[in-house]
């Protein structure tokens, strides 16, 4: 890659940019490869002028519907230290499949004074451009949304004949792939090792210790790693190991924030597909193994918080959890759940373990003297109100006009189609982005407006704190283990803390948080 680009040009400035993508690690070895889009890019760079650095070339292979991607991270924090003058892609959706997601990408190009081309040519950026780009996206998108469509529909279908329709991916432990009949055979290596797990868990030994039995043993998973305990119940619970194999056992729902969650489906819903995966234990033996995993499994879920800041406490160092951890003797401790041994990764923080008799008894002196003395959070709010709000008004100014503009560009289209100078098709492909923007910025002159509602009854909700404190303060001295914590999760306590040093924050409303106290050196 170097010797292909060095050497070219000796143009000064800084360099030009690639980003290619692609949105599987198939597409990438059999469909459109990363090197062919690179290629073209090239191409266009040839053509455009300038010249690229090795380093100023990002690569993706993830999907483009989220903006969390390595290589585009990368490449945005680039262009905003404007290390780059031109950037080139393949073609639009190589960017985003998102229509906002592709907007702020080249807004943040325009901020920089980076010139933008796919491989067709220079990006119009004026706001007609944008207006396109925008329509383009969300082409883009919907094209995505029924190529998913599709594709689940066709591997239901392909369920329901008794194929199995998923790829083989790296495969489940203790099977190969066998490619000429499309379907698992047993690899005998890693299926005895399956039976003595299951013969195991038969035993009473928990999943566990059985990891730390594998690892010791140097048996490593299928992807050559060591094992977890929730790898091993992940083996010790799956149906295909007895013969039954069946597909569509976990659907996905979308969560805020770009994030997934996948939860089990009804074995109603779900389709057997059989002669797939060949029976490497009996069902008598899998149907026997389930049993004493519930009773692992209601032993390790009935014990709730047995100290009082778990769940509050990150490790300053590290930001991993703190977790309790008994001592040797009558003294409990909490220490870096990155620093002690697992399973299945090694230890990789050095923090040692934290008294629970210094540190518990400091925080809750911290955070009962916060409620006890309600200025202090009424002192936060209204600094948050006076300087980090900032200015409302001109905000809302600023929004009500950005409203009117998009308010008469649909004005315009409806009147380019009543004198015939666009079909209703493009009407409905123009108009469908522009709606989008203005209800978007609609939605948030409303959250502003309600704001600033809030900014101007402050002294309502100063009273309101006020007397919630004075409410919750007449108990904390004879507060127990459980007010404790449920002062904490009222004021959304947040401890960072290591063996030297201690944070403390509280919210006690969005956008209104107490300023961080800070103790060093109490429990050394």
């Amino acid at each position: 890659m170097t010797d292909e680009y060095e050497g070219q040009s000796h143009e000064w400035g800084p360099p030009s940019g690639f980003y290619i993508r692609v949105s599987t690690q198939e597409q990438e070895l059999k469909g459109t490869s990363l090197e062919s889009q690179e290629a073209e890019c090239n191409e266009a760079r040839l053509r455009y002028g300038g010249r690229v650095a090795p380093d100023c070339i990002w690569r993706d292979v993830e999907s483009g519907a989220t903006m969390r991607r390595d290589g585009l991270q990368r490449m945005l924090a680039t262009i905003r230290h404007r290390r780059i003058s031109r950037l080139f892609f393949h073609v639009q959706d190589r960017l985003s499949r998102e229509p906002l997601d592709t907007l702020l990408i080249l807004d943040e190009c325009e901020k920089a004074g980076v010139e933008v081309y796919s491989t067709e040519g220079l990006v119009d950026m004026s706001d007609t451009g944008k207006l396109m780009v925008y329509v383009k996206a969300f082409g883009f998108k919907q094209e995505r949304r029924a190529i998913l469509e599709r594709t689940q529909r066709g591997k239901w279908t392909v369920a329901g004949k008794n194929f199995w329709p998923d790829g083989n991916g790296v495969g489940l432990f203790g099977y190969e792939w066998d490619y000429a009949n499309e379907k698992r055979v047993v690899y005998e290596v890693e299926a005895s090792v399956v039976r003595q797990m299951f013969q195991w868990a038969l035993e009473g030994i928990n999943c566990n210790r059985i990891a730390r039995m594998l690892n010791a043993a140097n048996i490593p998973t299928k992807r050559g790693k060591l094992w977890p305990a929730n790898g091993v119940k992940r083996v010790l619970q799956n149906p295909a190991y007895a013969g039954v194999q069946r597909f569509g056992t976990t659907k996905t729902i979308h969560l805020p924030d770009e994030k997934k969650l996948q939860v089990l489906r009804p074995i109603e819903e779900t389709v057997e597909v059989t002669g797939f995966t060949p029976a490497i234990i009996s069902w008598e033996l899998y149907e026997a193994v389930q049993p004493k995993l519930q009773k692992q499994q209601a032993r390790e879920g009935n014990k709730g918080p047995t100290k009082l800041l778990s769940g509050f406490v990150t490790c300053m160092s590290c930001g991993y959890a703190v977790v309790g951890s008994a001592g040797s003797g009558r003294r409990s401790y909490y220490r870096c759940n990155a620093a002690l041994n697992h399973t299945h990764r090694p230890r990789t923080c050095d923090e040692r373990c934290i008294r629970a008799d210094c540190i518990e008894p400091l925080v809750w002196e911290i955070v009962s003297n916060a409620v006890r003395d309600p200025g202090i959070i009424i002192a936060e709010i209204r600094k948050n109100f006076d300087v980090g709000g900032g200015n409302l008004d001109e905000e809302i100014k600023g929004l009500s006009k950005d409203i009117e503009k998009l308010e008469g560009q649909q004005v315009r289209l409806l009147q380019q189609r009543q004198l015939d100078l666009i079909n209703q098709e493009l009407l409905e492909r123009m108009i469908a982005p522009v709606k989008s923007l203005y209800d978007e910025e609609k939605r948030s002159l409303e959250l502003l407006v309600e704001q600033q509602k809030r900014r101007e009854g402050s002294d309502d909700m100063e009273g309101l704190i006020r007397e919630y404190c004075q409410r919750i303060s007449q108990t904390l001295d004879d507060a127990d283990f459980d007010e404790k914590r449920a002062v904490f999760a009222a004021f959304s306590v947040r401890v960072e803390a290591t063996v030297d040093d201690l944070k403390i924050m509280m919210t006690v409303d969005p956008g209104s948080t107490i300023s961080e106290q800070s103790r060093r050196g109490r429990w050394r």
